[in-house]
């Protein structure tokens, strides 16, 4: 029993040194995050909830919402590059949504109460069965990130028996239908949804990819639409970690949704609590 108990708060001790609390949120299914230059955070609710934006200061305490103007059918993710703002639409549990979408509006928009999206249309040329076959069902999506000229989505791996592969698709920035494409695929560890990718953050500055499950923080070198060499891994405490941005100061954000144990929460992690994985 002590052996266990040392074990427990070791384990306690070091997820601590990783994560910090920040805040309780306003809201219980926080499935994106971004963080603009002042600090200020924006989420919004996972799908069957209000289409409202919320922005928060940097406890997670709501400062105001935003209407968005477009149907929350599964929000999943939001990300960012010099000018717009991305909604992802891209829900899809079931493998059989044909109205995946991905909203955007110009950040200059972020000081009105209601926003008119564009909105970017899009399916997956590989899937030709609604729902997907249970071996095949990659067409799940939590993650998005721009790059370049480029929208990237990273999928979420519901196959059964789960094998841990997640798929790499491109989408042009322009409104209208598009055809996603596959650029890469990167094998994670195995595990079943607990170890299915939630959320992608991007860093120009060191071309690096930064993607969370509910069990571990991965970096990859990102170049060209494809997966570098994976350079990075931290375990991360089990909880259901949904969204993830970096902040102005560098560092890395994540949000947590409302559990059995705990209201959901603003964390932040320091990059260099990394463990660099052994060649």
């Amino acid at each position: 029993m002590k052996s266990c108990i040392g074990i427990l708060l070791l384990c306690l001790s070091l997820s601590a040194c990783r994560l910090s609390s920040l805040g309780r949120l306003p809201i219980s299914e926080s499935s994106g995050l971004w963080a603009d230059r002042s600090g200020s955070f924006y989420t919004h609710n996972d799908g069957g909830n209000s289409p409202l934006l919320y922005e928060l200061d940097q406890r997670g305490r709501l400062q105001r919402s935003i209407n968005i103007l477009a149907p929350n059918i599964d929000w999943e993710a939001l990300c960012t590059d010099s000018a717009y703002i991305y909604l992802a639409d891209m829900g899809n549990n079931l493998n059989q949504r044909q109205d995946l979408c991905i909203y955007f509006f110009p950040k200059t928009a972020l000081d009105q109460k209601e926003i008119q999206p564009q909105k970017i249309s899009f399916y997956y040329p590989e899937q030709i069965a609604f729902p997907a076959a249970s071996w095949q069902r990659h067409f799940d999506a939590e993650a998005l990130f721009a790059q370049g000229d480029s929208l990237y989505i990273v999928t979420k791996n519901r196959h059964r028996p789960h094998d841990g592969w997640h798929y790499l698709y491109a989408l042009g920035k322009e409104a209208g239908p598009q055809a996603a494409r596959l650029c890469d695929s990167v094998e994670l560890k195995r595990g079943g949804l607990w170890q299915s990718v939630t959320a992608a953050a991007y860093r120009e500055e060191e071309q690096s990819l930064y993607l969370l499950s509910m069990r571990h923080l991965y970096r990859f070198s990102f170049e060209g639409g494809r997966f570098g060499p994976l350079e990075q891994r931290i375990g991360l405490p089990l909880r259901q970690q949904e969204a993830l941005c970096f902040g102005p100061d560098a560092q890395l954000y994540l949000t947590t949704e409302r559990s059995i144990l705990s209201g959901a929460k603003l964390w932040r992690l320091r990059p260099k609590a990394l463990k660099r994985l052994q060649e």
